[in-house]
């Protein structure tokens, strides 16, 4: 997958969530209209300094995405592996598939 996405160098938390949404609309198609089923939408992405153990989550139920806010405001380069494998584990929750790291899941994250 091609990213075409303007590059920032984030100097606020703002511009970090900018980043992050224009990677979202980018993603989005690839959970839209799929066999299995699609994305429900809206989903929030939010950063957080407590989020310090892991890159991002998912919360389920909520529909909301979690950024490692130090992490990405030191080094973004890897927000778009995370907020795909973030919304793989929304996609599958919203299609009713098991949203765990499973053979699915694998499948779908080497659309990436």
């Amino acid at each position: 997958m091609a990213h075409k996405v303007m590059h920032l160098d984030p100097q606020s938390p703002q511009q970090l969530r900018h980043l992050a949404y224009q990677y979202f609309h980018l993603f989005l198609p690839n959970f839209q209209d799929q066999q299995e089923g699609s994305i429900v939408e809206p989903i929030t992405i939010e950063f957080s300094a407590r989020v310090r153990q892991k890159l991002g989550l998912a919360f389920l139920f909520e529909h909301k995405i979690r950024l490692n806010l130090p992490y990405f405001m030191s080094d973004p380069c890897l927000m778009p592996y995370t907020l795909f494998h973030e919304m793989t584990h929304l996609w599958l929750y919203d299609c009713e598939l098991d949203p765990g790291h499973t053979e699915r899941f694998y499948k779908k994250m080497r659309e990436f």
